[in-house]
């Protein structure tokens, strides 16, 4: 009895275990519900670099710069889900997709794979190019394409268009359709975000979509990027909760983005690891990056009472949050006159500032802003005129503390 009782309890064990290991398979496959790391799991197996990833390292090894790659089919896998989940057939054959320093092709195979039809791969390191090229012409097709651009450099490809009246733009964009905005998006984008150029791209961004220039000409353009923890702090930031780092970046970043957090995953699972020498002194999670799905909000629009007026209100955020203890009614009485007892009546006191405000609360009080009838001829709009209205450049206050 003794010997049997033994025998059941072992199997019972593996039985156990078994079901341990299908469920955290399962969780690689499905995604993180609560925020924790499907791939830093301590249930999560260990992934063994293949001989190609293992060659690739070898090669490449001091010959890759500002760009980070997947070397894992599992995590290429899981990313492609996210990219190409939300489309039908239709959707992707009809939707545009960049994917961002390829590198060796492990999700470029997924996404093929999966459907993606028009696909363009945009390959800053010349190690990668000639291999992503043969793979393509191996595909017989003119739906893939490979393209030697830093695509983190779209602010300074814009500026040279403008000086130049070059079309590196237009012919980087050649393929994407150009769609109402509140129809699906005509470009789906997927990168990692390198770290020294974070925080300057993601700006670009926002300045991009309040004039709804370069890419965001096209229409609504969603992106899935691997971003730092810091940045998805920016993202997903809460007024209610903290103060001291409320800047003009959560703002925009609530007003113009649905944004939808995937997943985290180690650093260690990229190539070449992602680092960061403050790593003594920095608050942030700098063991992980986090996958997030931005995809402006379909009713942005809708909310003023023309397109040009969502730079205006950029530029209002921008303003106001320079100095964030500065008084909501002081500041408006300066560029309105005698404006004070309407805001009072809409719930404002002498003493509200702007950094109290919440990010949906900026743009009502905007919106209410620009609807009476003496800001057409305002201080504010002077201002703007005066400045150009918004400029290509990032000078805003988040520069002064990024992490390389």
């Amino acid at each position: 009895m003794t010997g049997r009782l033994l025998i059941r309890t072992a199997m019972i064990r593996l039985c156990l275990r078994d079901a341990v290991r299908a469920s955290s398979c399962r969780s690689i496959l499905t995604g993180s519900e609560c925020g924790r790391s499907c791939f830093s799991s301590a249930r999560t197996p260990k992934y063994e670099l293949s001989a190609v990833s293992a060659s690739i390292i070898a090669e490449t090894k001091k010959k890759i710069k500002n760009a980070h790659y997947i070397l894992y089919p599992e995590i290429a896998d899981y990313v492609c889900r996210h990219l190409t989940g939300g489309c039908n057939s239709d959707g992707l054959k009809d939707t545009m997709f960049f994917e961002v320093n390829p590198g060796p092709g492990f999700l470029t195979r997924a996404l093929i794979r999966d459907g993606v039809v028009k696909l363009k791969l945009l390959e800053r390191n010349k190690e990668f190019t000639a291999g992503l090229e043969r793979f393509c012409d191996k595909k017989l097709t003119k739906t893939i394409e490979v393209v030697q651009k830093d695509f983190f450099k779209l602010a300074q490809m814009m500026y040279v268009d403008k000086i130049t009246l070059s079309d590196n733009l237009d012919r980087l964009c050649d393929g994407v359709e150009t769609r109402h905005w509140v129809e699906s998006p005509p470009l789906v984008v997927f990168a990692i975000v390198p770290r020294k150029y974070e925080v300057k791209f993601m700006r670009y961004l926002l300045i991009s979509l309040a004039k709804l220039n370069g890419l965001f000409a096209y229409g609504r353009i969603q992106f899935v990027f691997f971003v730092s923890a810091k940045e998805y702090e920016y993202m997903m930031f809460d007024r209610r909760k903290s103060a001291i780092q409320y800047r003009m970046a959560p703002v925009l970043y609530r007003n113009f983005f649905d944004i939808d957090f995937l997943e985290k995953v180690e650093t260690k699972y990229f190539y070449p690891q992602p680092t960061n020498t403050k790593r003594s002194t920095s608050k942030y999670d700098l063991d992980h990056m986090y996958l997030v799905r931005l995809t402006p909000k379909s009713d942005l629009l809708s909310h003023f009472a023309s397109p040009k007026d969502l730079s205006e209100f950029y530029y209002f955020v921008k303003q106001n949050m320079v100095n964030k203890k500065e008084f909501v009614i002081d500041s408006l009485e300066k560029w309105i006159p005698n404006c004070g007892p309407r805001l009072i009546k809409d719930g404002f006191t002498i003493f509200t500032r702007f950094g109290d405000l919440l990010p949906e609360q900026f743009l009502q009080l905007f919106i209410k802003f620009s609807s009476w009838p003496e800001y057409a001829d305002s201080q504010f709009r002077s201002v703007l005129f005066k400045t150009n209205s918004i400029e290509d450049h990032v000078d805003d206050e988040d520069d002064r503390d990024v992490e390389i």
